[in-house]
């Protein structure tokens, strides 16, 4: 079933987020939970494609901590420099 539903998914999302998914499914399946500072990765895609990220990681039950805020949600997409403080101190 779990199959089923991440093939449904994975043809409606951005191949950027379809990694992301991936992700999350092959931790998952491994036992492993998601690495500290996923969320920052998130950051990363558009607002429609960060929001069914994060339907599927909670619906599967990876995504249990506290709420984000809506406008996290819907905030636009985090240059990956920005991320990782290439740049800072320039």
């Amino acid at each position: 079933m779990i199959a089923a539903i991440t093939l449904a998914v994975l043809q409606a999302v951005a191949p950027q987020a379809a990694a992301v998914i991936d992700d999350a499914n092959g931790r998952m399946l491994a036992g492993e939970s998601l690495p500290p500072g996923y969320l920052l990765q998130l950051e990363r895609l558009p607002p429609d494609q960060r929001l069914l990220v994060v339907i599927h990681l909670r619906r599967s039950g990876m995504l249990q901590h506290g709420v984000q805020p809506i406008g996290w949600l819907t905030a636009p997409a985090t240059p990956a420099a920005t991320l990782t403080g290439a740049g800072a101190g320039e």
